[in-house]
């Protein structure tokens, strides 16, 4: 059975499903800076390379926030939202798959323009969906879904780069 739209309910479903997304996110964003060390020694290149290739994120991530804003105010925050954790999935898959840092660049710019929705989607999300009496809980609540995800980063990284 499914809940109401915008019952109690409903509204904790939407934070959890946000929640969920925003600590995949940041994971994402997390996880070549743990493996740098490893990428700089495959790929033979020097730290100030593997600085540019971090900093590709950012490229496509800060005009992308805008953008993405934009494009769930005209096509909905389902489909803009639904588009944006596909091409960071899509993206952040193929970075695993890279063959040299041009590689590893390009993905990253992909992982960047993929996540930039994220913030100004979920920001109309909340606003559409909780009254203002709970809206900065949810808010609040659905940030910290960034720590979660940067603590959990190091851990599960580590463990991956170690077993392959």
């Amino acid at each position: 059975m499914t809940a109401a739209p915008n019952s109690r309910r409903y509204r904790l479903g939407v934070l959890a499903l946000l929640f969920v997304a925003t600590v995949i996110n940041s994971f994402d964003r997390a996880s070549l800076s743990i493996a740098a060390p490893f990428i700089i020694k495959e790929f033979g290149i020097s730290a100030s390379v593997m600085g540019v290739a971090l900093s590709a994120f950012f490229w496509t991530y800060v005009p992308g926030n805008v953008i993405g804003g934009r494009l769930a105010d005209r096509f909905g925050t389902k489909i803009v939202l639904g588009a944006s954790f596909t091409i960071w999935s899509l993206f952040s898959a193929a970075t695993g798959f890279a063959q040299n840092i041009g590689h590893v660049i390009a993905a990253r710019l992909g992982v960047g323009l993929g996540e930039a929705p994220a913030f100004p989607t979920t920001a109309k999300i909340f606003a559409g969906n909780f009254p203002a009496a709970e809206r900065g809980t949810a808010i609040g609540i659905n940030s910290s879904g960034n720590r979660v995800g940067l603590a959990l980063c190091p851990i599960v990284m580590v463990f991956l780069i170690t077993a392959w």
